[in-house]
């Protein structure tokens, strides 16, 4: 989270590049303001009247235009920075709903997990006991088995004794 309050707090290259063009503007702006204010000064002092009054109006209608041009480059850049922190925003809310939406699929994930784990013990015991019962089954049906031969055998026996004695 801190990274992100990090790099909302960082400008944007784009932002950084019209900010140092504004400064640029600044300097030349005041450059020539300083370069074209002398002459005008000089003729102010020197001649007076007319040329003072030309002089004093060029200047205030170059400092009109500059306010003007600075007037509109900082509007351009405060709905630049508008849109940009409005993106920005957008951008964290659909962040925001993705993680939301994966912690949701983490939570059925996990859901089926348990689920599927429960119906494989649940499985694995009636196999288990199935395997158990049809053992158990096998063992009685050998005993039962070898306890009807020797009934069988018993009765052969019986029916020869009886024989022989009739005999």
């Amino acid at each position: 989270m801190r990274e992100n309050e990090t790099a909302n707090k960082r400008p944007d290259p784009r932002t950084t590049e019209v900010l140092r063009a504004l400064q640029r503007a600044r300097g030349m702006v005041a450059d020539a303001a300083r370069s074209s204010e002398l002459p005008p000064l000089r003729e102010v002092t020197t001649n007076g009247g007319r040329a003072s009054q030309d002089g004093v109006e060029r200047l205030a209608s170059s400092v009109r235009f500059l306010e003007a041009a600075l007037v509109a480059a900082t509007e351009k850049l405060t709905d630049f920075q508008r849109s940009q922190d409005r993106t920005v925003r957008e951008l964290h809310e659909a962040v925001q709903g993705l993680k939301h939406q994966a912690d949701v699929l983490a939570g059925w994930h996990a859901w089926g997990t348990r689920r599927v784990t429960a119906w494989g013990v649940v499985l694995g015991l009636l196999v288990g006991a199935g395997v158990a019962l049809s053992w158990r089954t096998h063992v009685i049906a050998l005993s039962t088995h070898a306890v009807l031969e020797q009934i069988l055998e018993n009765q052969a026996r019986a029916q020869a004794t009886k024989s022989e004695k009739r005999r």
